[in-house]
């Protein structure tokens, strides 16, 4: 069997395509686009014109990527951003018209399941407790728990984006601001308690590129970044990094996405004051989350 799931983001639609041979799950094509459909969503209530279209059009693209490659099912799931839009309904009505790919909008506890679902999966040999962190343009998800149940789950509207809107970030962030941002995060995270006993995984966008960045990698390369580790001290480094460097000097960094060059330092201190508040001192870094739970579900 041979399934595509599309994961649409708040900031990024992801495309991954995967079949089941025998016991062996195999990856036959992923791509990343950056259209930003959660773009001031907060402020408008409605979807950006631009951003609506440029996701019609990348769409329309893994459609016939998805065609081409004799998919047996397509399954197309969006998130925060979609949640919140007042005009989802006629944005949904409006790319089944164009596409016929129809899209579900999960809750933002299924979204942390399914993230959970993969790390169990992916990090299964190593532990089987498992505390897993998907950070994403317009939310961030938690899970805690073991492999035979899920303890908690939650989505926290703290994403990269969200929060460069909130606190009207431009581009380098001061003092006064990080101390403001640190605090608010850190209100916004649940009281759970993540001992030495879990094992933390890290997935997203955000954190793929801050660990191919940590690794100094001229482009991304997935067997490099995956199960790879990161400490506290060096999404310390990177923060400080990224945030006294200027937007036009991030856009020369060979594996940042030039779509992202404007919230990366963001996401480094959402991950920093995540490790702070729960004291976490090294994380393993995932490139498969929450649209893997799904591959994993349906070809498992």
């Amino acid at each position: 069997m041979r399934v595509a799931v599309i994961d649409l983001g708040s900031n990024s639609v992801i495309l991954s395509i995967a079949e089941r041979i025998n016991n062996h799950i195999k990856a036959l094509y992923e791509e990343s686009i950056i259209t930003r459909i959660g773009r001031n969503i907060e402020k408008h209530r409605n979807l950006n014109p631009d951003s609506r279209n440029n996701t019609i059009d990348v769409l329309k693209k893994y459609k016939e990527i998805a065609d081409n490659l004799v998919v047996d099912i397509i399954i197309c799931f969006a998130t925060d951003a979609l949640r919140d839009a007042e005009d989802s309904q006629d944005f949904l009505d409006e790319v089944y018209e164009k596409t016929g790919i129809e899209i579900k909008i999960i809750s933002g506890e299924e979204e942390a399941e399914l993230t959970f679902y993969s790390v169990k999966i992916e990090f299964g040999d190593i532990c089987n407790k498992f505390f897993s962190i998907d950070a994403g343009g317009g939310s961030v998800e938690l899970a805690n728990g073991t492999d035979k149940n899920i303890e908690f789950a939650n989505s926290l509207k703290i994403g990269a984006v969200r929060i460069k809107n909130k606190f009207r970030i431009q581009d380098n962030i001061d003092h006064n601001t990080f101390v403001e941002v640190n605090r608010f995060i850190k209100s916004q995270l649940p009281k759970i308690i993540i001992d030495d006993g879990y094992l933390t995984v890290a997935t997203g966008g955000t954190i793929t590129t801050l660990q191919a960045i940590n690794l100094g990698l001229e482009k991304f390369e997935h067997e490099k970044v995956h199960k790879s580790k990161i400490t506290y001290e060096q999404m310390r480094i990177l923060f400080d990094y990224l945030n006294r460097i200027t937007f036009t000097e991030r856009l020369n960094i060979p594996c940042l996405d030039p779509g992202r060059a404007d919230i990366i330092h963001i996401g480094a201190l959402i991950f920093l004051s995540i490790m702070e508040k729960y004291n976490i001192k090294n994380m393993f870094v995932s490139n498969r989350g929450v649209r893997w739970g799904f591959i994993y579900k349906l070809l498992d």
